[in-house]
This record gives structure tokens, C-alpha cells and sequence, in this order.
């Protein structure tokens, strides 16, 4: 589907939101076949784009490095609010963050890093009747990992792919004269060492 309208800086072709087994990430179907920056591999998404300006390129986006794959990035799914998660921007890594349950708004803070541990910086707002922080605040600008009040809002979980089982055609089993006999264990090796 769509995302929001919005184009791709570099070539003006409309974004569209990609769902891979619950995790989902914005890509630029032209940039998706034909990469124009060097740095970004053929089949990526705008989550492993370097492009330093664009605001859902992965400079923009990323959080933290993935501790499940150690090959790729946490980054923030802007299109998975009010259920917000970052999830690994490897498409085989299965690592995904859920974050702010219920946050209106999440944002990262590319150019901010937490002095203790390198993450990102988020800024997160709820809705000032229903905010889990102390003393009614609403806003928080914070580390993930670090901040007090952040991350006990974070929930690591791993997303199982369900994957596709062939069927066996019309009717769901053969149409054949009856179907074999099923095979002792030893029949089945004696066949297989002949």
C-alpha cells in the first residue's frame, strides 16, 4: 500500500509500505530494483538506505545495532503507530522490538546519541490522560536502553514467518488406485542403501 503519499528524494516515485511476516518497512519501488546510491544493496528497503537527508532513510530511522544478528540495525517503524516496534533491518533476522504501546507520537533524534551506551535518542509523547510516565508527563526525550522511565517500555520478541506449505493440488490428496503401503523404518533404509 501507499505510504502516506509521500516520494523518494532521489527519483520523485511514490513510497509504499512493505509487510514481511510482522515486520513491514517503506521502500521506493524504484530504488527497491534499480539502487541509485552505491552504499545500498540491490532488494532494500528505505530502512538500509544511507541517504543522509531523506527523513525515512536509515540515518534517520536507526536506533541502535540488532544484538540478535550482529549484522544489521534497530530501526523505527514509523508506520507501526500506536503499536510502535523497531524491528532488525536484515529481512532474515526475526528480531522485533515492541516499544510505547499506545504513544501518539515516536521520533528519533539522529544527530543525538546517549553518552553511556551509543543509542539513539527518542523523543516519545503520549496522550497526557493516558501517559505511563511519573507525575502526568507526557513527553519524554531519552535513551531506549538507558532512561529510567524508557525502557521499561521495552519488549524484545521474535516474530516466527509463517511460511507457505505447498498443496498437493485439486482435493488436497492424490486421485490414485489406492496409495502406498507405508514402509517399516527398516524397509525404507534397505531401499535407501541398495
Amino acid at each position: 500500500k501507499l505510504y502516506q503519499g509521500n516520494v523518494c528524494p532521489l527519483d520523485q516515485f511514490e513510497l509504499v509500505v512493505y509487510n514481511a511476516g510482522g515486520k513491514s518497512f517503506i521502500l521506493c519501488p524504484y530504488c527497491y530494483n534499480f539502487p541509485e546510491i552505491e552504499d545500498m544493496g540491490k532488494n532494500s528497503g528505505c530502512n538500509k538506505c544511507p541517504h543522509p537527508t531523506c527523513p525515512n532513510a536509515a540515518p534517520q530511522t536507526s536506533v541502535t545495532s540488532c544484538q540478535t544478528c550482529d549484522e544489521g540495525d534497530l530501526v523505527l517503524d514509523p508506520n507501526s503507530g500506536p503499536a510502535w516496534r523497531m524491528s532488525c533491518n536484515e529481512l532474515k533476522c526475526t528480531c522485533v522490538v515492541k516499544i510505547f504501546t499506545g504513544a501518539v507520537r515516536v521520533a528519533v533524534s539522529p544527530d543525538n546519541d546517549c553518552d553511556t551506551c551509543g543509542t539513539s535518542i527518542l523523543t516519545v509523547e503520549f496522550n497526557p490522560e493516558k501517559t505511563p510516565f511519573k507525575e502526568g508527563v507526557s513527553k519524554i526525550t531519552g535513551c531506549v536502553i538507558c532512561h529510567v522511565e524508557l525502557s521499561p517500555l521495552v519488549e524484545l520478541s521474535r516474530q516466527q514467518f509463517k511460511r507457505r506449505r505447498r498443496g498437493r493440488g485439486r482435493g488436497g490428496k492424490g486421485r490414485g488406485r489406492g496409495g502406498r503401503k507405508p514402509r517399516t523404518k527398516d524397509e525404507a533404509l534397505d531401499q535407501y542403501f541398495v
